[in-house]
């Protein structure tokens, strides 16, 4: 029993010790990826994701005017910031 016992102990460790192994090796390709240049026109909003039609990136006063659009029967005050 207790020879059973050592082995499967053994065999913890040793898949405990590989587990460990494949997460340094993949944290170390996560890291080394390389950052993505910006584009030379520069970002365009519009190839964006969007919620509700608003684009990461679209400007404050367009993104207010469609916000009021969306939602006329709000009672905050809305307006780009100065």
């Amino acid at each position: 029993m207790q020879k059973f016992a050592t082995k499967t102990l053994a065999l913890i460790l040793f898949l405990a010790a590989a587990n460990i192994s494949a997460q340094r090796t993949a944290f170390a390709q996560a890291v080394a990826t390389p950052v993505p240049v910006e584009p030379a026109g520069g970002i365009d909003p519009s190839k964006l994701p969007d919620v509700q039609g608003l684009y990461l990136g679209t400007p404050a006063d367009v993104a207010v005017a469609r916000v009021k659009s969306l939602y006329p029967n709000t009672s905050r005050n809305f307006s780009p910031p100065s």
